[in-house]
């Protein structure tokens, strides 16, 4: 039976530690890269089976056991309360999802609403419970599996531990899960593996990679099963030197070749042909990487980048579908769903919202909406000229104001 590699999502509070747990996991510093270290878009990584058989030689060694996918695709979501819509999206078409939670402070605000998601979606889950270092006397053994560095600890330190994760043991089955911390649960069907670690020193990071690989093994064969269609999500349009218009995407079922169609969901449906594909190194987060390696195919699930004309109007978060002949491409036009129209109350007196993407609009108008302030006109993309004489328009001096998310300003717009 051919699987497809599993997609994993982190989730949780801001600040309790996903992307560092990402880092941690394929080596590389990518958190400070962010702006404020926060992640504020949907990112992915592909890590690859035989660095996750190098972080847990000795544990696959002990259990015996193989990793039969390819490697698994990480995608990171975004911790603050105000990405909650983008959370939904990176949520939606996870295999398995990691919920972190920060073992000093416990569940917050995003920890709930990432339950509230799991539950929506059904997705199968564990915990990584951050920060084990901050714990009191905490003896620090880098790189160790958890199993090895509590040999190390004094016995304090073990009950301050086994007090902190029943602490979560016992908020969790009040959301209806029953947990157990991973080397005590006797039954992976009905009890939710609870793994304690550090992202900081690396400590029990192998067996978070051998939790995910025996869940996805065990108990997502039929789900993971290569399927005929072919489709995806896009995270982000970018402008590239030399290329134009490009498509950052990540493709979760089926597969895609140079000369494809590809059609977008849009308000009208959008179709292309695949001029080039590029995949992003392994490791490499899609955000920052700059080199690129050109395919000619490429196999779900992968982050990709995609070349094409008639990307312009793409609009970041909606779907696509892949089809190799002309004749296919009514049939799949069916099958996307509709874009819909992003909804908030429209007043004449109010600010102007811009932002580069779906969520980074949704998470402004949220955030806009909770401080009782107007919006007069919400948009994805460029700032347009007609919409800054549209803000020479609000008649309440106190709302006359354009608030751009990541949104490129020329010199010629600000002389305006």
């Amino acid at each position: 039976m051919e699987l497809r590699n599993p997609i994993v999502t982190l989730m949780g509070h801001v600040d309790h530690g996903k992307s560092s747990i990402l880092d941690a996991i394929r080596g590389k510093e990518y958190t400070k890269l962010e702006v404020g270290e926060i992640t504020q878009h949907i990112s992915c990584t592909f890590v690859p089976k035989k660095h996750i058989e190098r972080l847990c030689e000795n544990l696959l060694k002990k259990f015996k056991f193989q990793i039969i996918f390819n490697g698994f695709l990480f995608v990171d979501t975004p911790g603050h309360a105000a990405f909650v819509h983008l959370r939904k999206r990176g949520g939606s078409f996870a295999d398995i999802a990691i919920l972190v939670i920060d073992i000093i402070e416990g569940i917050k605000e995003q920890t709930i609403e990432s339950i509230n998601i799991i539950k929506i979606y059904k997705i199968p889950f564990l915990i990584a419970l951050n920060k084990i270092d901050k714990l009191p006397d905490w003896k620090i053994t880098k790189n160790l599996s958890f199993l090895e560095a509590i040999k190390e600890q004094k016995e304090k330190v073990l009950y301050e531990l086994d007090k902190k994760v029943y602490e979560i043991v016992a908020k969790m089955y009040e959301f209806g899960f029953n947990c157990e911390r991973f080397d005590r649960v006797t039954d992976f069907k009905t009890q939710i593996p609870i793994v304690p670690l550090s992202a900081k020193t690396k400590e029990g990071i192998a067996e978070l990679l051998l939790i995910i690989a025996g869940i996805s093994q065990i108990f997502l064969k039929d789900k993971l099963k290569v399927e005929e269609k072919n489709y995806g999500s896009v995270l982000e349009i970018k402008d590239v030197k030399g290329l134009g218009k490009v498509a950052d995407c990540i493709l979760y079922s089926g597969k895609i070749k140079r000369g494809d169609y590809i059609i977008f969901a849009g308000k009208e449906p959008i179709v292309t042909k695949v001029k080039a594909i590029f995949l992003f190194p392994e490791l490499s987060d899609i955000r920052f990487e700059k080199q690129f390696l050109s395919a000619d195919y490429a196999f779900a699930c992968n982050s990709i980048r995609i070349w094409a004309d008639n990307l312009e109007n793409v609009i970041p978060g909606s779907e696509f579908i892949v089809v190799e002949k002309e004749e296919e491409i009514e049939n799949a036009k069916k099958e996307l769903k509709t874009f819909e129209t992003i909804e908030f109350k429209k007043e004449i007196d109010g600010v102007i919202a811009k932002a580069e993407s779906i969520g980074s609009l949704e998470a402004l108008i949220r955030m806009l909406e909770q401080k009782n302030i107007p919006i007069r006109i919400a948009s994805i993309g460029k700032l347009k000229k007609e919409e800054i004489l549209d803000a020479e328009l609000i008649k309440n001096e106190k709302y006359k104001a354009i608030l751009a998310f990541n949104v490129k300003i020329s010199e010629e717009e600000k002389q305006i």
